[in-house]
């Protein structure tokens, strides 16, 4: 999984990617694009979705928030 933290909330991918298995911990966060470092493919964090190529968003899960307690809502 891959956390990232410093939009709206914070959100969590599943790392790596589904079905070319790049791991998105070794991307980059730019403007609001997180791109593959393996095959430069740019992904938008909020929705996971890719921007610039046809292939299926990783999973995204939701955080859940208590107090000071950060978790998965699974």
């Amino acid at each position: 999984m891959l956390l990232i933290v410093g939009y709206r909330q914070g959100i969590i991918l599943e790392n790596p990617r589904p079905r070319r298995g790049a791991p998105l911990h070794n991307g980059t966060l730019e403007c609001r694009v997180l791109r593959c470092s393996r095959h430069g493919i740019a992904f938008d964090p909020d929705s996971g979705r890719a921007l610039d190529a046809a292939c299926s968003p990783p999973l995204r899960l939701t955080l859940a928030h208590d107090g000071d307690r950060v978790g998965l809502d699974l």
